[in-house]
């Protein structure tokens, strides 16, 4: 979900009512099934599994005695000599005297060793034999704060911030790329960014209009760095092994210039045009995303009225619809980077600007090291050598055909394809009129029209079946083929040679009030973004069929579970500065300082302290830290919000001030 200041919102789905499901470990018995297999127990007969879970380190180390694990005697005690030698005159095994001393001593009568010399002499029991060792017995669990059950399906799993945010940077345009691993970002300014899925990552990043290259072969060039462009529609397309992304803006209301270019076109509405190749795991990136731009030009047009459609035969035709309500096409072929290698290196003027370089580095003069030097002003700084270079593109475009008028008379305001094995489907509508078409293999063919009023969008959920967006409904449709008398035909049993009839046919409204922004590309359900009552942000689903209902799936926590507004707002975070001087955090967003008296006593005097922050979060106050910088000493608060926001507030001027977020 986008937002206005250039920030996206993931919603994930809610697994906390399911988290009894999912096994814990509460001792070593449960973690002894788990991961490792039962062992055998010492008598055949048992059948049951051991009460304790023996590792495989302590059954190997139980296994050892201590003999081998002793060092070796290599040492000679002398005074054992004599009586070692007597032994051996004997025929007795040789014995030290510690071992002789104990013999006589113990023939008269046996003693217990005594405590303290058993501790000291006897190995650790864990060494000796695992079995030796008393049953393990499982902790009990720690406390658990009590569980609050959140309502909603989706609960906030991330918020990412593009490089490039703020005002000015609005997110128009969000599409699922990578099969659904990645999203493509397009922001009104012309940034557009490839971020992950899996941790909200920025993979891949460009900014449009910064990076220039001459339009392709037989479209004027013309000069577009006077207008101020408004980035507002966004395309991805899958051509062979190639993920193309189509970029077009129109001229923003805030431009200095009108809509057209220059005179000459008597005021026919420009759009801008910018085309990218997505590497991904290929030979030009293998460890990294890539964004590439292939083209860029101006045409005759609306900025929604481009795309891609892949022909029968494989031939690759840009379409566009012009400011009349025209159809045309253009065969489109994407050059390999060898042959634009080859190409940038036999270009003239290329030949001839490095000629201009040789030439003027040559004619440098050399500076007199004796001659003083004198301050210089900005007239007399060299000026450039030329224009902005500009590199060629990898675009190649056909001459332009006109396969005829798709709105009679009307000027388009928008505009929906769907591509069905070789053919697209279409539909396009102005202020009152709507017309449903297909292209295939370059004929154009008018399906039906239509006078509607107010159509705010429109897109295609299933090959038969588009959805109508208006200000406070949604309408489902479908598109019938029927015979003279009106009666629906099967389209197996169709006659190529029959002229068929198409119908649309209202299936469904939906009722989904005032709303911000709404996605209708499902066929089941429409989501739509709003603000509640108590002013946070929620987004429900709408069913399309068959019951028509409504649920919330996620909003946003103004207050506790989404209530509504108390008199009294909620502590949600609290940090100690002091004995007498606490910082606490509250659902609104905002920090307010009190001292221990007030929180002991009347707690209301607490969230009307004069010391407040002053600006609020959009969120709850989840966390703080107390930080000093080691250079100036200054304080610093360090916190977030529950929208995954970042802030830093001092922490010794009055009021709190927020200086980042």
């Amino acid at each position: 979900m986008g937002a206005q200041d250039g920030t996206l919102y993931l919603l994930g789905q809610n697994f906390q009512s399911g988290e009894t499901q999912l096994p814990r470990a509460t001792g070593a018995p449960r973690l002894s099934n788990l991961s490792q297999p039962p062992s055998r127990s010492s008598t055949p007969s048992a059948t049951s599994p051991p009460p304790f879970y023996i590792s495989q380190t302590a059954r190997v180390v139980s296994g050892v005695t201590a003999e081998q694990v002793e060092a070796p005697k290599n040492y000679v005690d002398y005074d054992d000599e004599p009586d070692k030698l007597k032994d051996l005159l004997k025929g007795r095994q040789p014995r030290d005297s510690k071992e002789r001393r104990a013999a006589s001593t113990d023939s008269g009568r046996e003693r217990s060793p005594t405590p303290s010399n058993l501790k000291r002499k006897e190995l650790p029991k864990s060494l000796r034999s695992a079995t030796h060792s008393p049953a393990f017995t499982s902790y009990p669990p720690s406390p658990r704060e009590p569980a609050v059950e959140y309502p909603y399906d989706l609960s906030l799993w991330c918020h990412i911030i593009p490089p490039r945010y703020g005002p000015g940077h609005a997110i128009s345009r969000v599409l699922l790329i990578d099969d659904n691993q990645s999203i493509a970002v397009l922001q009104e300014t012309g940034d557009l960014s490839v971020f992950s899925l899996h941790d909200g990552s920025c993979l891949a990043t460009v900014n449009g209009p910064s990076v220039t290259l001459h339009p392709p072969s037989g479209i004027e060039d013309k000069d577009a760095s006077h207008m101020l462009w408004l980035w507002n529609h966004l395309e991805v397309y899958h051509i062979e092994e190639s993920t193309i992304i189509l970029a077009s803006a129109t001229v923003s209301p805030n431009s200095p210039s009108s809509a057209s270019m220059d005179r000459e076109d008597n005021g026919a509405l420009k759009s801008r045009l910018s085309i990218f190749e997505l590497h991904s795991n290929d030979h030009l990136s293998p460890l990294e995303v890539c964004l590439e731009k292939v083209g860029q030009w101006c045409y005759d047009g609306a900025s929604f009225g481009v795309g891609l459609h892949k022909e029968s035969d494989s031939t690759v035709m840009f379409f566009t619809v012009t400011t009349n309500g025209h159809f045309a096409v253009r065969s489109l072929k994407l050059l390999p980077r060898v042959a634009l290698q080859m190409e940038v290196i036999h270009h003239p003027a290329e030949k001839d600007i490095a000629n201009e370089i040789a030439n003027a580095v040559s004619s440098i003069p050399l500076p007199n090291p004796f001659k003083s030097l004198k301050s210089h002003s900005a007239e007399h700084l060299p000026l450039p050598l030329g224009p902005e270079k500009r590199g060629p593109g990898r675009v190649k475009l056909e001459d332009e055909r006109d396969l005829g008028e798709i709105l009679e008379g009307c000027a388009p305001i928008g505009f929906r394809t769907r591509s069905i094995g070789g053919k697209v489907l279409a539909v396009c509508w102005s202020e009152n009129q709507l017309a449903a078409f297909e292209y295939e293999m370059g004929h154009l063919r008018v399906l039906y029209t239509d006078l509607v009023v107010g159509i705010q969008d429109a897109q295609w959920t299933t090959d038969a079946t588009y959805i109508l967006l208006f200000g406070d409904r949604a309408e489902s449709y479908t598109l019938d083929i029927v015979d003279r008398n009106n009666d629906t035909i099967d389209t197996n049993v169709i006659s190529p040679h029959w002229t068929t009839i198409v119908k649309s046919q209202l299936q469904h409204t939906i009722l989904i009030g005032e709303y911000d922004a709404v996605d209708i590309s499902s066929s089941t359900q429409v989501l739509v973004t709003s603000l509640s009552e108590n002013g946070a942000r929620k987004l429900a689903a709408f069913e399309i069929a068959p019951l028509n209902a409504s649920r919330v799936l996620w909003q946003a926590r103004s207050s506790k579970h989404g209530s509504s507004h108390t008199s009294r707002p909620e502590i949600t975070s609290m940090l100690p500065l002091e004995l007498d001087v606490i910082v606490q955090g509250y659902a609104d967003g905002v920090l307010r300082q009190s001292s221990l008296m007030q929180l002991i006593g009347e707690s209301e005097k607490a969230s009307h302290s004069q010391k407040v922050s002053d600006s609020p979060l959009n969120g709850f106050v989840t966390g703080l830290h107390f930080v000093q910088n080691s250079r100036t000493r200054e304080k610093f608060i360090v916190g977030g919000g529950d929208d995954g926001s970042v802030a830093f507030w001092t922490a010794e001027y009055v009021p709190i001030r927020l200086f980042l977020s």
